[in-house]
């Protein structure tokens, strides 16, 4: 994997997010390196696994940041300073996501 699509962001900047809140939807495609009969193509939702409040964001839906790249800063406090380096990654949890597309029938297009 080079890179992750971001497809949604469940939370703003200023927000507390409790133990289990969605942070965002990331879709993975492994086509590069993966030779299937179906594209490898895997969905995913980060969830919060402590409290922090949400300072920074760093990426937007539609972006696609390479792997390392940071995705928001957060604190234990609102009000904590975010200059220097951050002491430690936020805990998260990673949820597969099983994508059932439904059929568009309104003549819309995807």
């Amino acid at each position: 994997m080079s890179s992750a699509k971001i497809d949604k962001i469940h939370a703003g900047e200023g927000i507390f997010l409790k133990v289990g809140s969605k942070f965002l939807d990331l879709t993975i495609d492994l086509s590069d390196v993966s030779f299937e009969d179906c594209p490898p193509i895997s969905h995913y939702r980060l969830a919060v696994r402590e409290g922090l409040w949400l300072r920074r964001l760093l990426v937007a839906a539609g972006d696609e940041p390479e792997v390392g790249t940071a995705l928001a800063l957060a604190t234990s406090e609102p009000d904590e300073s975010l200059e220097g380096a951050p002491a430690r990654p936020a805990r998260i949890t990673t949820i597969g996501i099983v994508w059932n597309a439904q059929p568009d029938f309104s003549g819309q297009g995807p």
